[in-house]
């Protein structure tokens, strides 16, 4: 059996599309996991579909030199995430696009969206409802694993599949240089990479470098626009929370009133927290990021041609289909196992 590969993501498109419209889904969705609000999650399938636009999906089936899916035996064990919507939905396609069976364990955040969107899939596409299999269960008997979760979770994904083959991906977080003369369009296009999906997702920036002597004030003017986040019960919780305990610990901190930002060496930061820390020179901030790049997802940078895993900002949470998770090349990956 076989299907070509410019149709399964033409139509994966096409079903995408559909849900940006279907607000009974949306609101199903935004009961279900109230971190997926209707606007957040008409900004990812926003995002899918621009992904799967044609020069976009055959520039990514060219590099890759996949044209005809040729379906094989082997099955590959899926443990998606649900950090934010659809984020998991990457490997199901990589795994399809090789010719394997994916068997999926959708992550309890982001069961409504991410079912619907394979469901209906496999209804234009007859030909995968014995290739795209959702499960419940423990998956002990594919050929290889593909996980996704917390640190404390990567662990036991790593004892319990050590015997084959398997990417395990772990925490990670973003990070932003900004230069000495930066330019306030620059800080607002940080201000989307920061708060979008209330920065639940890996391409989220969770922590500023800095030139030193820094003007805070243009932050806060250029991150005005985002202040309706407070407004969300869920993120304000988070924002008092961690106010209450910086408080208490008379720890130094800056706050505009729905985000707080802290100064700080580590790159992850809870919600409603951004870290930063000042550099010297240039040089000084590469440094410190090649330090931790092992735990950077990607840099919003004004220069991408100079820094690894660079992205210019404001397009942190708008990959491209080649920009694999943690530059694990998944498609390789499947296509050896």
């Amino acid at each position: 059996m076989s299907i070509s590969s410019t149709l399964l993501l033409q139509k994966l498109q096409e079903v995408i599309s559909k849900g940006k419209d279907n607000h009974e889904l949306l609101h199903k969705t935004s009961i279900h996991n109230p971190w997926f609000t209707l606007s957040q999650t008409q900004n990812a399938l926003e995002s899918w579909e621009n992904s799967l636009a044609s020069y976009k999906s055959n520039e990514w089936l060219k590099r890759e030199s996949i044209d005809t899916i040729e379906f094989a035996q082997k099955s590959v064990g899926l443990i998606l995430a649900g950090n934010i919507p659809l984020v998991g939905l990457h490997d199901v396609i990589c795994t399809i696009l090789v010719g394997h069976k994916a068997i999926v364990k959708l992550s309890s955040q982001d069961s409504i969206l991410m079912k619907w969107v394979l469901e209906e899939v496999i209804k234009s596409l007859p030909i995968l409802n014995e290739r795209i299999i959702l499960t419940e269960g423990l998956m002990k008997n594919a050929d290889a694993y593909i996980g996704t979760g917390s640190n404390n979770s990567a662990r036991y994904f790593e004892q319990y599949f050590k015997d084959k083959p398997h990417i395990i991906r772990k925490n990670r977080n973003s990070v932003a240089l900004i230069e000495e003369d930066y330019t306030d369009q620059e800080l607002v296009d940080v201000g989307k990479d920061v708060f979008s999906y209330f920065g639940m997702g890996c391409r989220n920036v969770t922590h500023l470098f800095l030139p030193q002597n820094f003007d805070f004030s243009r932050l806060y003017q250029a991150w005005e626009s985002h202040n309706e986040i407070i407004h969300h019960h869920k993120y304000a919780n988070n924002y008092t929370y961690h106010k209450a305990i910086l408080l208490m610990n008379l720890d130094k901190h800056l706050d505009n009133g729905f985000l707080m930002l802290v100064e700080r060496e580590q790159i992850s930061s809870p919600v409603a927290m951004l870290g930063y820390s000042f550099y010297s020179n240039k040089n000084d901030a590469l440094e410190k990021i090649s330090q931790q790049i092992e735990s950077i997802q990607c840099v919003a940078t004004r220069n991408v041609d100079s820094i690894p895993q660079a992205v210019a900002f404001g397009k942190t949470q708008e990959p491209n289909l080649w920009d694999y998770a943690d530059g694990i090349n998944t498609i390789s990956f499947l296509k050896n196992i």
